[in-house]
């Protein structure tokens, strides 16, 4: 049976001012020193007989919960499309602003940009909103390496950023497309999962990345608006690393290439049922020092800092030891210590033989696998740096082998999560799934 679906889109420039602090990096140089490429906000608003839905997609690195409630609530007044139809999502652009409070020694988020930005993007899902028209989807999958697994044993046995070529990696495309009734595109919507870091923490301009070079060159072929989702890239990084502008229009490219193939060969097209819910999960976590360690932590620390004093050349260093130190104080003064865990939204949107499920935070490559290998839809995509920022989401075996993710990562944001934080995640996925919703 064909719904009577209308579909809007819109995209918005957020690109931030110049001297602006930028996300993603602890001990950068300094504030962006100019723009190499525009940001952008996209939207996708999508209407049946009886509901209003909005997909929205941005090149930042990530939005905090708070954040985005209030572009929710935004949102709402100007749409009237409830909160829990709403889905808000980041590339995860190591390149763009300083959106969220990140203890890495890098500026402040700026207040003035942070208000635009909440308004520019309420306002793209607005003008979305305003530009329904009869459309149809049709969907296809890809396949390309333009990624690979980052946690590679070093000669001293730890797992620091590595390339691991052995390791697990998702290569699949997602391509959604959106036509009008006259064949002609509207729109795009990638799923591809891979940490936007082909420019490393030497790059001072603003970037949207790879994924900004895709949406491009996919819109400069067919016309509309191409969106990029990230998917679970937890540990997952580009093939080339702290790499160049040619680097990132390369990979970029590549990507770009397979969307392209990929999307012309998508022939069948209809107007699916959507439907949508949102499920609360509870992730635990626990505290890894005592009260004890964690004076001690600080007194190191400051001791530290005053030794790397303002030197060039332990920049990174040194802000790194603020980092642990910020970290330190806060689990201190907030009692933190005695917290359990964290409540993430999980929300899922299902059309026809596709589902999307959002997550809040950076999700292993291995748990997004299982998750596609159990889920009775044709095409699962998640996304991942929905708003909300859950910190990593390891397996349990990572957890059990330590790490960035696993353990200096809790400096920038959060506790240690529990072993048993893949099973939690797994089998609440699992159960919306099978419900159909």
């Amino acid at each position: 049976k064909m719904q009577n679906l209308k579909i809007g889109v819109a995209k918005v420039n957020i690109t931030p001012p110049v001297g602006i602090y930028l996300a993603g990096y602890a001990g950068r140089k300094g504030p962006c020193e100019g723009i190499h490429d525009e940001l952008y906000s996209k939207s996708i608003v999508l209407k049946n007989e009886k509901d209003t839905f909005a997909i929205v997609t941005n090149d930042l690195t990530g939005l905090d919960k708070e954040t985005g409630k209030e572009i929710r609530n935004l949102i709402y007044k100007e749409t009237k499309i409830p909160s829990s139809n709403v889905i808000i999502t980041t590339s995860h652009t190591h390149s763009g602003p300083l959106t969220y409070l990140f203890r890495g020694g890098m500026g402040k988020p700026d207040k003035e940009y942070l208000n635009t930005l909440k308004k520019k993007i309420a306002g793209a899902v607005y003008i979305a909103n305003k530009n329904l028209r009869e459309a149809y989807i049709g969907i296809g999958r890809g396949k390309v390496r333009i990624n690979v697994n980052r946690r590679g044993k070093t000669r001293e046995g730890s797992l620091d950023l590595k390339p691991n070529p052995e390791g697990e990696v998702d290569e699949e495309v997602g391509v959604l497309k959106i036509i009008n009734k006259k064949n002609r595109v509207i729109a795009h919507l990638i799923n591809y999962t891979c940490h936007a870091v082909v420019l490393g923490r030497n790059n001072l301009l603003v970037s949207a990345d790879y994924p900004g070079v895709t949406q491009k060159m996919t819109e400069k072929v067919f016309g509309g608006i191409t969106l990029f989702t990230n998917g679970c890239c937890g540990d997952v990084n580009p093939v080339i690393q702290g790499g160049s502008f040619e680097d990132m229009e390369r990979l970029g490219t590549i990507l770009a290439g397979e969307v392209i193939k990929t999307s012309s060969s998508i022939t069948s097209f209809f107007q699916p049922e959507i439907k949508m819910n949102e499920k609360e999960v509870f992730l635990p976590w626990e505290c890894p020092f005592s009260e004890k360690e964690l004076r001690k932590i600080i007194e190191e620390e400051q001791e530290n800092i005053k030794n790397y004093g303002n030197r060039k050349k332990y920049i990174l260093q040194k802000s790194i030891s603020e980092a642990k130190m910020k970290w330190a104080k806060e689990v201190l003064e907030k009692d933190r210590i005695k917290e359990s865990g964290i409540n993430i939204r999980i929300q899922t949107m299902i059309m026809g033989n596709v589902v999307f499920i959002t997550i809040p935070g950076e999700v292993f490559v291995e748990i997004g696998k299982k998750i596609k290998k159990f889920s009775p839809f044709n095409f699962t995509y998640i996304l991942g740096y929905a708003d909300g920022m859950a910190g990593y989401i390891p397996t349990k075996k990572a957890l059990e082998e330590g790490g960035y993710e696993t353990n200096a990562y809790i400096w920038y944001n959060g506790l240690k999560f529990l072993p048993d934080v893949e099973e939690i995640l797994l089998a609440k996925v699992k159960e919306i799934l099978k419900n159909g919703i």
